[in-house]
């Protein structure tokens, strides 16, 4: 059996919907929306111009310290949803590498201090990936100060996305 990235099994779940940030991404177009007590999660997003390379600044570097995050939503295997929530630090170190912790509560099982290793990618537009372990990816965009970003994961049959925030 696999593990998500937040801790939970990923074996035979069909899809993972995490409500996150919302205000942030209402903030870059994006809107979220589930009627009361509904398993499904609408998101609408308005396509705008994409940022120039000389817009941006950003390289590998630009990532670097301990940054949190926090999340929330459902694991979706066929017409059964579980809640699931998480949350965690990471430290990016500025050359590629990332280290974290998340503690995940996935149906009411609590997955304490969890911990986990990756590598990231970052081009001069601020856009790059982020891989997990081996097999988790996700695409990243990164405010050019590298104060914060925001992520979705892009393996299939999941859905998330976070927005992350630099402490020190």
């Amino acid at each position: 059996m696999s593990r998500s990235r937040f801790g939970g099994p990923a074996a035979g779940r069909r899809a993972t919907v995490v409500v996150a940030s919302i205000c942030a991404l209402g903030a870059s177009g994006v809107a979220a929306a589930a009627p009361a007590g509904a398993s499904r999660v609408t998101v609408v997003a308005q396509a705008g111009p994409t940022p120039s390379a000389s817009a941006a600044a950003c390289g590998l570097g630009t990532l670097h310290g301990t940054y949190l995050y926090a999340g929330s939503g459902s694991d979706v295997s066929g017409s059964t949803a579980s809640p699931i929530a998480f949350a965690g630090s990471e430290v990016y170190s500025g050359t590629g590498q990332v280290s974290g912790s998340s503690t995940n509560s996935s149906g009411g099982k609590i997955t304490p201090r969890s911990a986990y290793t990756g590598t990231y990618t970052l081009g001069a537009d601020c856009f790059g990936t982020l891989t997990i372990g081996t097999s988790l990816k996700f695409d990243i965009y990164v405010a050019p100060s590298g104060n914060t970003f925001t992520y979705v994961e892009t393996d299939a049959g999941s859905v998330s996305a976070v927005t992350e925030s630099r402490v020190r």
